[in-house]
């Protein structure tokens, strides 16, 4: 190859481009993040292309009546409508800066805390699912949200994002993030992967239970949690969620109150209002 020959792109870039729209499943997926995460040629193309949605989604909402997926990349043109909403998303995305936990704490290996630069993971402002995780990362209280009919029923975050809490070995917080994500069987793979009985990782397949129409399972895997941890939140919270759904509208009120007296921010108001809902529920019937 001549000095003025450009030098060659990775030969998974279609790949990657798949990956990055969410047309890819099981474990194509899988192979797809795990060469992300360790390429520099589709992190470098993926990091621009994410800064160019940042671009038009900006551009977008300052000028809400102009189509805001103008650009000249072929590529680009025909992504799908599901990014394009992504891209809105992330205009508006609340930036949490994760100092993730180390491999020690999350069971993978050795390393003190804190080791390797923090991950930035953009969040929605709002929450599109019900129930609470325990990942520090996507743990903060965000009011829940239910997806309207023409919005996606997940949230967008970056895949860069998560590849980089792949590359760290946190199982775990990639589990909790696909599940954002809504890749639910994605999302089972990496909780399991993290091993072990840890009262945060109980509660965070409760969550995974409850988006899988699970009540009894979550219910299961959220008491797991409170025999070590009484006094987690995120357990407390899914438990409560499992109990309405399996019917038991007054025990459910009971235990979003026992939220509520935890104090958390933000949590605590949505638990005592989720109580009342529920107390009127069950007197009317």
């Amino acid at each position: 190859m001549s000095a003025a020959e450009p030098a060659p792109a990775c030969a998974h870039l279609e790949r990657t481009y798949a990956f990055a729209d969410g047309e890819l499943a099981g474990d194509t997926a899988e192979a797809a993040r795990d060469h992300l995460a360790t390429c520099a040629v589709c992190q470098a193309e993926l990091a621009e292309l994410l800064q160019l949605d940042a671009a038009v989604a900006e551009r977008a909402v300052a000028e809400a009546h102009r189509q805001a997926g103008v650009t000249s990349l072929a590529w680009y043109r025909r992504r799908s409508a599901h990014l394009a909403t992504a891209a809105l998303a992330a205009a508006a995305a609340v930036v949490v800066i994760v100092a993730l936990r180390s491999n020690r704490e999350t069971g993978v290996g050795p390393g003190p805390l804190g080791t390797g630069p923090a991950v930035t993971v953009a969040l929605a402002p709002h929450r599109l699912i019900e129930a609470r995780v325990a990942w520090p990362g996507a743990a903060a209280h965000r009011p829940y949200d239910p997806p309207r009919a023409s919005e996606p029923p997940h949230e967008a975050i970056a895949l860069m994002a998560i590849a980089q809490v792949d590359q760290r070995g946190d199982a775990h917080g990639v589990g909790v993030l696909e599940l954002l994500n809504g890749e639910r069987r994605q999302a089972a793979t990496y909780l399991e992967r993290a091993g072990g009985d840890r009262p945060e990782l109980l509660a965070d397949r409760a969550a995974l239970a409850l988006a899988d129409h699970q009540p009894e399972r979550a219910l299961s895997l959220s008491d797991a949690a409170l025999a070590v941890a009484p006094a987690l939140g995120a357990a407390q919270w899914n438990r409560a969620l499992a109990l309405r759904d399996l019917g038991l509208s007054r025990t459910a009120a009971a235990a979003f109150r026992s939220v509520a007296s935890l104090g958390e921010p933000g949590w605590a108001d949505e638990a005592t209002a989720r109580a009342k809902s529920l107390d009127l529920d069950a007197a009317r019937s």
